[in-house]
């Protein structure tokens, strides 16, 4: 008997993709994703696929403990000191979901308070705290706090901003540097770093193994992640040196605004008929839908429907078992997504075996 002609819904997550252990591993770009049916789809005939909906965050605002919740503060004695010389603190943000910038940016001060008082001892919990990255020193690293404030300028506005002020020294006590020496109550005129990885490794002192970075969340882009050689990546590109002493300011690229294109292109495997223009002409694409970037604010998401839900793209008849779905930008690039977790419901009609 011939089966009727009908439609399936297919609802994909990253989560769920091929080869995906854990849902935060904090190595994998979810942009690009490969999913395998256990109950593949067999089309008996031509049928088509579409783009039933989309919702994609687009920025950070959940702090999840073990995958976006630490950065390191390098403090730097002088503009010249080797980084062995330096004092280097782990920063553990609270975990919870912060539906404004405000709000994180009180968390993380609230959490930097402790340079003044005494830092943690082992490691930081859920609810946040500061430590020595390679010592379980825990008397007071500065002789006043350091401040994490929402900066609201023209041109910086809803950005984080890292301060210490001018007459902010290392504490009074001995404070442990990097190789287990100690600095004393003298200026820090090497200003101070942000970074998300450390590329230190010798007999006696080894950098945090885990990936929890909170790049992305705080405005850094992945750039600020990557290794060369014995350095470890920071913002800005050189120190911020204090010249005379002057107040000492760490600013994001970005918070708000996370993805360049006007548009995110979704592409699917399915999908081999469809029509992109390039320089002098066009070609035969994948391009499964366009969803505007239509909001870039922190902790914006993109819930996308097609007012058309009868523009199908056809595919052959064929055996459905996997299929993969890549998010780019407008050049075709793919989105640095990191692990935002997306969710799309494709429709796929045709005449199906049972």
């Amino acid at each position: 008997m011939r089966n009727e002609f009908k439609k399936k819904l297919v609802n994909l997550r990253p989560r769920d993709r091929l080869n995906q252990v854990s849902t935060y591993d904090g190595k994998n770009n979810t942009a690009q994703a490969e999913f395998v049916f256990n109950k593949p789809l067999h089309i008996k005939s031509e049928g088509g696929v579409a783009l039933r909906s989309a919702y994609i965050p687009i920025t950070y605002k959940n702090v999840i403990e073990g995958y976006n919740d630490r950065f390191y503060i390098i403090f730097n004695p002088t503009s010249s000191t080797a980084f062995n010389d330096c004092v280097c603190l782990t920063v553990q943000i609270p975990a919870g979901q912060y539906d404004t910038i405000t709000t994180l940016s009180q968390a993380i001060n609230t959490t930097l308070s402790a340079l003044a008082v005494g830092v943690g001892a082992g490691e930081p919990g859920s609810g946040g705290g500061i430590t020595n990255t390679f010592s379980t020193e825990t008397d007071a690293v500065l002789t006043a706090g350091m401040t994490c404030t929402v900066e609201q300028t023209a041109s910086v506005k809803n950005h984080l901003l890292f301060s210490i002020a001018s007459n902010v020294k290392f504490a009074s006590t001995n404070v442990t540097t990097v190789d287990g020496g100690d600095v004393a109550n003298v200026n820090i005129d090497g200003g101070f770093q942000i970074a998300f990885k450390l590329a230190y490794d010798t007999q006696t002192n080894v950098a945090p193994a885990e990936t929890r970075p909170a790049n992305r969340l705080l405005g850094f882009s992945d750039e600020f992640l990557k290794l060369n050689g014995t350095e470890f990546p920071f913002f800005p590109l050189t120190r911020s040196t204090r010249i005379g002493h002057a107040v000492v300011n760490v600013n994001p690229p970005s918070v708000a605004s996370v993805l360049h294109t006007p548009y995110i292109y979704v592409r699917c495997s399915l999908v081999n008929d469809a029509v992109e223009t390039i320089p002098q002409g066009s070609k035969i694409s994948n391009l499964l839908a366009k969803i505007p970037v239509s909001s870039s604010g922190y902790g914006d998401a993109l819930f996308y429907q097609p007012d058309d839900g009868d523009l199908y793209f056809n595919i052959s008849p064929q055996t459905i078992q996997n299929l993969t779905i890549t998010l780019t930008d407008n050049e075709g690039r793919i989105l640095s997504l990191l692990e935002s977790e997306w969710e799309i419901c494709l429709c796929v009609q045709g005449e199906f075996d049972i």
